[in-house]
């Protein structure tokens, strides 16, 4: 961040701009004692809504709505099951995956093969949560891992609904090359899910810890990879973009419409409402106008380059450190950081030294590893997460300051330039943002814009 333009303030203080806020109850209590013209980095509803079920039956109605729009949104069941559902017909059509409701960081993640493998294990746990459709043929890194994308979106303020779609985001991969999943495999999570809480403790994680290679590693940047992928002809990476950009707009674009209690909706409908998305009470005009919400999309691409959308994230992690075990047979000495003149040295060097005042320079036995281990900057992280959230305190602040002097049309355009970000809705224009489509491959690939499109 740049220090010359922040400053920060202690939790309890009620100075600031900007107050960035973690859980519900920091919220709720933020919003009570907040000047109109102060800011707050969630917006309300936004956490539950990100559940697993109420997503699921948001995303479940808008596909029912426009199918063709939501094409990306697996098929999904809400669990407790209904009596009417054809457990059997489920099945019938391939594996399922099981994500517990309030589960996060591959908590509680089960793969099913049939009805009777759901059968005993909702016998011995029973529990709240989702039942989706397994994607069977996703595309491959490097031709044998299974990945995934965590993308970041902002939603900039409730009225006007402004989405920003973040240039660059992170690539998970699996430690173990993918194999079809069977009743044999399901057990080995290691090839097939991809979260990075379950991937670190792993002997075969990989640290390769360069943002500007796409080419190895278990963690790498989104525009590394993509910049890879399609100058190997992997993908059409424009394409590709350009679809990405439809799932960042129709889902987030639905949330905000549930969120703001503007959903159209038919009698009877399973649809959460705004209301009991925050039941605090009705969300006031001004707090629609001074809140935003950095989002997670956690998506994949299939063989045939189709984005979907596995899970959305209110509260993505910020973390910046990877871990290295110091004992046992996965031992592994953490890597020197880059030295003076080398890339990034003074982004890791400053990361350090922060991480140095707290758990870093020390072994740990925290809950980050199994093992003793330590605790050093990750670049990878580092640059995707800097980006997503120094750009949107950008934005923010632009767009407080240009309230502030009655010029609340600004464009949205006008509030991404220079940052990470690009629009892809505004409300002030009320249309899809094509016409600010900008590539994440400008700094690996040096395409610019020509004419409103890609030279």
């Amino acid at each position: 961040m740049d220090n010359k333009r922040w400053k920060e303030e202690t939790r309890g203080s009620d100075k600031g701009n900007v107050f960035w806020v973690i859980t519900a109850n920091d919220l709720e209590a933020r919003l009570e004692r907040k000047a109109t013209y102060q800011w707050v980095s969630r917006i309300p509803g936004m956490h539950q809504l990100c559940y697993k079920s109420p997503f699921a039956r948001l995303m479940n109605h808008m596909q029912d709505e426009r199918p063709e729009a939501y094409e990306f949104w697996p098929k999904t069941y809400i669990v407790p099951l209904s009596p009417k559902t054809d457990t059997t017909a489920i099945f019938s059509k391939g594996p399922m995956i099981f994500k517990p409701d309030e589960g996060s960081q591959g908590d509680g993640i089960y793969l099913i093969m049939s009805k009777a493998d759901w059968q005993r294990q909702m016998e011995v746990k029973p529990q709240d949560g989702v039942l989706q459709r397994y994607l069977g043929k996703p595309l491959l890194l490097d031709g044998q891992f299974k990945f995934d994308f965590r993308v970041y979106v902002l939603l900039l303020s409730l009225d006007p609904v402004r989405i920003f779609l973040c240039r660059e985001g992170l690539v998970r991969a699996c430690v173990e090359p993918y194999e079809p999943l069977s009743s044999r495999n399901k057990h080995k999570v290691s090839s097939h899910l991809t979260n990075y809480s379950l991937s670190k403790r792993e002997r075969n994680y990989q640290h390769v810890d360069n943002p500007d290679c796409g080419k190895a590693g278990t963690k790498r940047t989104m525009s590394a990879v993509l910049a890879n992928l399609h100058n190997e002809g992997v993908i059409d990476g424009p394409q590709c973009w350009s679809a990405l950009r439809e799932v960042v707009l129709n889902t987030t674009l639905a949330m905000a419409d549930c969120l703001r209690g503007k959903l159209t909706t038919s009698s009877g409908a399973d649809v959460p409402t705004a209301s009991s998305m925050w039941p605090v009470g009705p969300i006031t005009p001004n707090q629609e106008r001074t809140s935003f919400n950095i989002l997670g999309l956690d998506v994949i691409l299939d063989v045939e380059q189709r984005w979907h959308l596995l899970e959305m994230n209110s509260n993505p992690s910020m973390e910046i450190d990877s871990v290295f075990p110091m004992e046992g047979p996965d031992k592994e000495d953490p890597p020197p950081l880059p030295e003076p003149g080398m890339p990034y040295h003074e982004v890791a060097g400053a990361s350090y030294a922060m991480m140095q005042r707290g758990r870093g320079g020390k072994h740990c036995k925290c809950m980050g590893h199994h093992r003793p281990h330590v605790h050093r900057p990750c670049l990878c992280d580092i640059v995707a997460k800097t980006a997503a959230v120094k750009g949107a305190l950008k934005i923010a602040q632009r767009d407080m300051k240009a309230h502030k002097a009655g010029k609340s049309s600004r464009g949205a355009a006008h509030l991404a330039a220079g940052t990470e970000y690009e629009v892809v809705y505004s409300a002030l224009w009320g249309e899809h943002m094509l016409g600010n489509l900008c590539y994440p491959s400008v700094r690996h690939w040096g395409l610019v814009m020509k004419g409103g499109s890609l030279a």
